[in-house]
């Protein structure tokens, strides 16, 4: 209490989660020398191939901690309330990239002793620290003819900073063996280890006014927003970035080995590059709306809606939405329900000015994954505007949905609602667009340096269509209570239609080149379009058991081949017990029977089986990645049990 006539909530929170790992073992040869049989298996060249570890990667959560903190107020003040609250929370993680063998001469090159920078190899990590902060505060009175305003400010800012470690720069070991001399032990010496990548923040703040009018016939409520977006990349050190034996695409120290070494080695370091300066943000945006809504009862039984909404976004002009629904009490126990609306999307600022060369692993030709210099450029930058890219414009939607509400019994309750969305000029990510396509495409990627570029376009047309059921049951039985829901949704979405904006230079490229079928499958595949719960809730006296079982249909992946998952069951169960009044002890598990999606079989990486001189088996595996790295609805890290206590002072 703050006096009589205000409040203050604290909450603090501290969390230490250690990773999970779920990755299979390294197949390929981590050593230069093998030899490929007739079989397709490899013959171990180097012995050090024989021993050396196959559990390199790391595939899983990251290792967390994270500290929060939350504070909510309010005070009686001038007949109203004055209100705020502060939310902080830092979270520091690491993951893990590609593990990079010695025989990776481009990511760890050969020094002159015929021997890698990090002879057994090395597992980048990319650490992050997130930091989120927010805080609020307004004031709303509630007057005697019915009205009530509310007048508020808020401010949100999320921020991220990348730093590698456990990594290299590989042309860097260049720099040093061929600029500055250093011997090959010396280069293992004195190579940096880790780098700050870059950073990036997004802030949101809001002035808000939003006034209430209760009428006898009709509530009317209104309000304005005037809001900004800012968006931040900051750059990286140097050394995260940098390529520091090519210039202007050419290789500075090409033959300078006498054979013996990699003269070309991979810019910026290793898992995670970093951003340079000349791909720094600094955005802003404002946007000012204005909304109306009113909603009535024209006869007894029907209550009709209505909204109106008016945005103008800086950059984008302005826009005009609505919604209209309607509810009818057909009985005391039946209602009917509808709705229709319009929607407006604009770019996010990520959307608009994220930029970035980074290396992805792509499914190459022959199935397996691939490293390759892949740029993101923003819209308005020098590469999009020389090839025709526009700017982004706004998605438009066009929202329906109709239901009914049947109360069969006093304790039986049953909803059904059918509901379709169609979305104009999505904004979806372009396929990565490499030489060869245009020309106009490839000598913007040569001034680039990248060996690839996408490209964030309002390029497609969807449409949705869904079901949502719920039924409810409140009964008694087994000496207590019971509470049984069961709910379902279907929903599925369909690329209508794709299209490359016109008069550009990406206008002459096929449609299925800018848009891979990888695209459109992660829009309408790559998520189950079923999924049903059925939990139960039994009450008797200190005790409480949840049993929930939670079905998720087949889904397809598409990455390289195509693999459909089967659906799924998991069972979650928690036992509560109320020792006294103010202390109460849970056990309970989710995924209580250790459920995974099935195993992995397409855009796998390190497959292959090694043997030594006399045939036998060094290692067999079907690649690194036991389960799909592009989509698990449930995740692969199976089954969770905890026990726990919670105590009321």
């Amino acid at each position: 209490a703050l006096g009589d006539d205000g409040y203050l909530n604290t909450t603090i929170n501290y969390r230490d989660r250690a990773p999970t790992n779920r990755a299979g073992l390294h197949g390929s040869c981590q050593f230069y020398g093998c030899t490929e049989l007739s079989d397709g298996t490899l013959l171990a060249g180097d012995p050090r191939e024989l021993t050396t570890p196959r559990d390199t990667f790391r595939i899983g959560d990251a290792d967390s901690q994270q500290f929060a903190l939350t504070v909510n107020t309010g005070y009686e003040l001038a007949g109203g309330e004055l209100y705020g609250f502060i939310t902080y929370s830092t979270r520091d993680n690491e993951s893990a990239a590609f593990f990079r063998e010695n025989a990776n001469g481009g990511g760890n090159p050969v020094l002159q002793d015929g021997d890698a920078v990090i002879p057994m190899g090395f597992l980048p990590k990319i650490n992050t620290t997130i930091d989120d902060v927010s805080y609020n505060f307004g004031f709303k009175k509630e007057f005697d003819n019915s009205s009530s305003l509310d007048l508020s400010y808020t401010y949100g800012e999320n921020s991220i900073d990348y730093t590698t470690s456990d990594t290299i720069n590989g042309s860097y070991a260049n720099l040093l063996r061929y600029d500055q001399g250093l011997s090959a032990d010396d280069i293992r010496a004195t190579i940096p280890r880790q780098a700050y990548a870059y950073g990036m923040e997004l802030s949101l703040q809001t002035i808000n006014l939003d006034f209430t009018q209760d009428y006898d016939d009709f509530s009317l409520a209104m309000g304005a927003e005037l809001r900004t977006d800012e968006y931040r990349i900051l750059e990286g050190s140097e050394y995260a970035y940098r390529d520091y034996d090519t210039n202007n695409g050419v290789n500075i120290y090409d033959g300078m080995s006498g054979g013996i070494g990699s003269e070309n080695a991979a810019g910026g370091t290793q898992g995670f590059g970093g951003s340079a300066p000349a791909s720094s943000v600094d955005e802003s945006r404002d946007v000012i709306s204005f909304y109306l809504d009113a909603e009535t009862y024209i006869i007894d039984d029907v209550i009709i809606s209505g909204a109106l909404r008016y945005d103008n976004y800086k950059g984008f002009g302005d826009t005009v939405n609505f919604k209209l629904a309607g509810n009818w009490s057909v009985t005391d126990d039946v209602s009917l329900r509808g709705a229709v609306s319009t929607g407006f999307r604009a770019p996010s600022m990520q959307q608009l000015y994220f930029n970035n060369i980074s290396t992805q692993f792509v499914v190459g030709p022959d199935g397996t994954l691939v490293a390759e210099e892949v740029g993101t450029f923003r819209n308005d930058s020098t590469l999009a505007q020389s090839i025709g890219i526009p700017k982004l414009k706004e998605e438009k939607s066009q929202n329906l949905s109709m239901g009914i509400v049947y109360n069969v019994t006093d304790n039986i309750n049953v909803t059904l609602d059918y509901y379709s969305i169609d979305i104009d000029d999505r904004i979806v990510i372009s396929n990565r667009l490499g030489k060869g396509l245009s020309d106009t495409l490839d000598a913007a990627l040569v001034s680039s340096g990248a060996g690839a570029g996408q490209f964030f376009l309002n390029g497609a047309d969807t449409e949705t269509q869904g079901i949502d059921f719920v039924a409810t049951w409140n009964t008694e039985g087994l000496g207590g209570t019971l509470d049984f829901t069961l709910a379902a949704n279907f929903t599925e979405t369909d690329v209508v239609d794709l299209f490359t904006p016109q008069g550009s230079g990406l206008e002459t490229i096929p449609v299925e080149d800018v848009f891979s079928s990888q695209e459109t499958s992660i829009i309408e595949e790559w998520q189950p379009q079923d999924r049903v719960n059925l939990s139960a809730l039994y009450r008797l006296e200190d005790w409480t058991v949840n049993l929930s079982l939670n079905r998720y249909g087949e889904y397809t992946v598409e990455d390289g081949g195509r693999q459909t998952y089967g659906a799924e069951i998991l069972t979650d169960i928690k036992v509560n017990y109320f020792v006294t009044d103010n202390l109460s002890l849970n056990i309970g598990a989710n995924n209580l029977f250790d459920v995974y999606p099935d195993k992995n079989t397409i855009g796998n990486s390190r497959a292959g089986t090694i043997v030594d001189a006399s045939g036998n088996t060094i290692v067999s595996s079907t690649g690194v990645f036991e389960y799909s790295r592009r989509s698990a609805p449930f995740g692969f890290n199976g089954a969770y049990y905890y026990v726990g206590a919670e105590y009321r002072f």
